[in-house]
């Protein structure tokens, strides 16, 4: 499964967002415990913790100068390692928008390395662990790894090995999640525009069911009645009293339902106030409390 995108911006480092599974977080260097022992020809620019565990991520660059070829760079890393001559795999490393050329190896138990290049610059990521957890730790620091992705690619300037062609940055791989997410919010952005025209018209139990009737419905399209109801009684100074009371007691009603069940105190104690306050600016609205909402 995708995790949610973090995106990381330093002086002198290209700015990019890397998916991090829970537990997974972005810590100075100088604190990871156990302390990685940097590489002694590239420049550490960030570091990523397991909270619950002795594992990380070290993220290092360099200069292409004087490489000729990103496997040259490979050979660096893993002997700076002691790791003799790994097999390394090449990776599409990347995300949504476009993946990067790149190649992967785990030296040993504890160590995996991942790195690709792009506009003269390679970006190195080291994982180490202890022993113990690395086996349960390991795929989720090396799908991080895989899922970096710059946010403005220049696209490589480097061969994968020496003597071969240049490769070139490639298209994305877009979330299924993801789409589906952009289609819903779509579509219900639509009902939404739809609501609105119906709620003008005085069609309030059609607006109710374009959104709120579906199965699935919840929160988000409850808060968007209740807040198509406060949009309407703003409207509404012209109108009878009956008609205003009935977009206060509607509104009303959809805003309490947007609130999820709480789980914790401090949760019943936010909705509690979210509540009084959406009361309060109805109140205001109308001019007066008519009652008559549970």
């Amino acid at each position: 499964m995708g995790y949610g995108r973090t995106s990381f911006t330093s002086d002198g480092v290209p700015p990019f967002s890397i998916e991090l599974a829970p537990g997974l977080i972005f810590a100075d260097f100088f604190e990871l415990d156990p302390q990685p022992a940097p590489l002694t020809f590239a420049k550490v620019f960030a570091s990523i913790a397991a909270v619950n565990g002795p594992a990380s991520i070290v993220l290092s660059q360099l200069s292409v100068e004087h490489r000729s070829s990103l496997t040259d760079i490979a050979a660096t890393c893993a002997a700076e390692r002691g790791a003799g001559n790994p097999s390394w795999n090449f990776e599409s490393i990347g995300g949504e928008a476009h993946r990067h050329p790149g190649l992967q190896a785990e030296f040993r138990v504890g160590c995996e390395f991942v790195l690709f290049e792009d506009g003269g610059q390679i970006l190195i990521m080291e994982a180490t662990g202890a022993s113990s957890i690395w086996r349960e730790y390991e795929p989720f620091l090396k799908q991080a790894m895989l899922s970096i992705e710059l946010l403005a690619p220049l696209g490589p300037t480097l061969p994968l090995y020496s003597g071969n062609d240049v490769p070139q940055l490639l298209p994305g791989m877009p979330d299924p999640d993801s789409i589906a997410a952009a289609a819903r919010k779509a579509d219900l952005s639509a009902r939404a525009v739809e609501a609105k025209r119906l709620i003008q018209a005085g069609r309030h139990e059609d607006a109710e069911k374009l959104l709120a009737a579906d199965r699935n419905a919840g929160p988000e399209e409850f808060a968007i009645l209740g807040r198509l109801y406060e949009e309407q009684l703003r409207e509404s100074d012209d109108q009878i009293s009956q008609v205003r009371e009935a977009l206060f007691r509607r509104s009303l009603h959809w805003k309490r339902y947007s609130y999820p069940e709480p789980h914790t105190e401090i949760e019943a104690d936010d909705y509690a106030r979210g509540m009084a306050e959406d009361h309060s600016t109805l109140v205001r609205l109308l001019g007066y409390d008519p009652g008559g909402v549970e």
